[in-house]
């Protein structure tokens, strides 16, 4: 998810408005109308209102949460959501990661400090922390009940599927703990250079999508023992990497530009959509129909499978992440 680092930049993203770019958006209900929005199927992060917003399908508002300073959030696997809430409102600060159940009942919580990410394992968060020299990936149950998976003062990312756990470097290595284990055991580990600043589930069980966020930045899919399958270098000032699940497929988004691309099996550029209507892209949820939901400052952009801009939503103060 969004790390200190990237929230720091955010205070200064762009919001690049074009002149169509009403068309864009979807109008919002008639007022007095018989218009009900359908159960929340996206929800997004809205740091500057202070607020946690349900989207339905349609991509209006079907539910709100107050919450200082929401930076991060994910989706759990039974419909709850886990959140991570800035306290002081400062990236450095202390955090506080909030776990709301389907009903949108608070029903969890714990404090840490400086949190880099957060990713969802089953039912479970994953948090990595980072405070001074100190570092550890922690695992969070509903009931708010901790476990540290690994005491890492370079980690920068994790992400979990089943029983395994990858982390990310600063250093550029990465990581694969067996979580069934206590303590969780080292299952693989490899070298890679640069830093790497997102990983995610890969398209087979035991793959793993990585994202170096150094230099030119490159993207690699690994095999299970974490040996790259591909590795191509992208171009982009991209912090997060948004796979298509099931699918060799994945989408970037430009964190300095209006550029979205999605590459293919092994590594292909298969779509770059240029001269976006929005400029600070970042987070995001890559969708089954091949499209993507991107989050910029004041809206939910929409592309679809051919990468076509499709009706978002707009009217937020500053969007952050975005989970569904």
């Amino acid at each position: 998810m969004r790390t200190a680092l990237s929230i720091l930049v955010s205070h200064g993203a762009p919001l690049a408005l074009g002149a169509g770019i009403a068309l864009a958006w979807r109008t919002a209900p008639p007022l007095g109308g018989e218009f009900e929005p359908g159960p929340p199927t996206t929800w997004v992060a809205d740091r500057d209102a202070d607020a946690v917003v349900g989207l339905d399908d349609g991509l209006f508002e079907a539910k709100r949460i107050e919450l200082t300073s929401p930076v991060e959030l994910e989706r759990a696997a039974d419909g709850g959501l886990w959140v991570v809430s800035a306290r002081d409102s400062h990236p450095l600060g202390p955090h506080d990661l909030v776990r709301y159940g389907p009903d949108g009942r608070r029903t969890a919580a714990a404090s840490f400090g400086p949190v880099y990410d957060l990713e969802r394992l089953g039912a479970d968060a994953l948090v990595v922390e980072r405070t001074d020299a100190a570092g550890r990936v922690v695992r969070v149950t509903p009931d708010g009940t901790l476990t540290v998976v690994s005491s890492l003062p370079t980690a920068r990312c994790a992400s979990g599927f089943g029983t395994r756990v990858a982390i990310g470097t600063e250093a550029g290595d990465v990581l694969l703990l067996d979580v069934a284990e206590s303590p969780p055991a080292l299952v693989a580990q490899h070298a890679l250079g640069g830093i790497l600043g997102d990983l995610a589930p890969g398209p087979t069980d035991g793959t793993w999508w990585v994202l170096d966020v150094g230099g030119v930045g490159r993207l690699r899919l690994l095999e299970p023992n974490l040996v790259p399958r591909w590795t191509i270098t992208v171009g982009l000032h991209a912090l997060h990497v948004l796979p298509i699940r099931g699918e060799e497929r994945v989408w970037l988004a430009d964190t300095t530009a209006p550029v979205a691309r999605r590459y293919g099996a092994g590594g292909v550029l298969e779509l770059d959509v240029q001269n976006l209507p929005l400029s600070g892209l970042d987070r995001g949820v890559a969708l089954a129909s091949g499209g993507v939901l991107l989050a910029a400052p004041g809206a939910v952009l929409h592309l679809d499978g051919d990468g076509t801009l499709q009706p978002g939503q707009g009217g937020f103060d500053f969007l952050v992440d975005l989970t569904r």
